[in-house]
């Protein structure tokens, strides 16, 4: 258990290093190269109240290996790995304990490299939330960034957004993705791949602007035979039940 103070955070520049029963509150946590596992009990709290949007985010580049405890971001403090130059590689859950990472506010997962490969991995027992903007999978041209879903994983979130803006985004849902405003399934200039297998939830609105593509890959490249649309329902009293 440690404590952090005056400012001061902490840093994994390389190696590797393995946290058990890890206790922190601190400014920030930063990851620039190496392997970062943490297992046990862990319980990290990165709380920042300085106005910068991005100050503070776990990971630029390197690998995260988180399976069981919370990493809680607070008040300004963003989660996010990649950047502009840094392929990564995160794997959350995967024991009987359950792994949570959640953002207050944006959560971003890919960079912007050509030729680079990102992998995000949620093993039975992930858990990604944030409390009201998005969670993005995919980033920059060139690049591609895979996202995998598992059977007791959850993405939870306002918004999530699968696909960048450029490069290849393949997700494997087996899961939940649950969005509580919209899910854009397809980036606006990448190509997004969706695999929703049996298991497999989605709960989410879809955007309007969405439709042009999902038309698209029916109609024309006949990638998909059908597109299913499920009305939503309300309650007598106007509770939001779902689909």
């Amino acid at each position: 258990e440690m404590a952090f103070t005056g400012g001061r955070g902490l840093a994994v520049t390389g190696g590797a290093v393995t946290f058990t029963d890890f206790k922190a509150t601190l400014p920030y946590l930063r990851l620039t190269g190496g392997r970062v596992t943490l297992d046990g009990a862990t319980d990290i709290v990165v709380d920042n109240t300085r106005p910068e949007k991005f100050f503070d985010e776990f990971g630029s580049a390197g690998e995260l290996v988180f399976t069981s405890g919370r990493l809680d971001f607070k008040n300004k403090a963003h989660f996010g790995m990649g950047g502009a130059n840094a392929p990564f590689k995160m794997t959350l859950g995967g024991t009987e304990v359950p792994a949570v990472v959640h953002c207050a506010v944006e959560m971003g997962f890919g960079n912007e490299t050509p030729g680079t490969v990102s992998e995000v991995q949620l093993l039975r027992g992930g858990v990604v939330t944030n409390d009201s903007t998005w969670v993005r999978f995919g980033a920059g041209g060139g690049t591609t960034n895979v996202l995998t879903v598992a059977e007791g994983a959850v993405v939870d979130a306002a918004q999530i957004l699968i696909g960048g803006w450029g490069g290849v985004s393949y997700a494997t849902v087996s899961g939940t993705i649950r969005s509580r405003n919209t899910l854009m399934g397809i980036g606006e200039a990448s190509d997004t791949v969706v695999t929703l297998e049996p298991t497999g939830v989605l709960a989410a609105r879809v955007h309007l602007k969405e439709w042009n593509a999902y038309l698209q890959a029916v109609l024309e490249k006949q990638q998909h035979r059908k597109i299913m649309v499920f009305r939503p329902l309300y309650a007598g009293g106007g509770q939001e039940l779902g689909y």
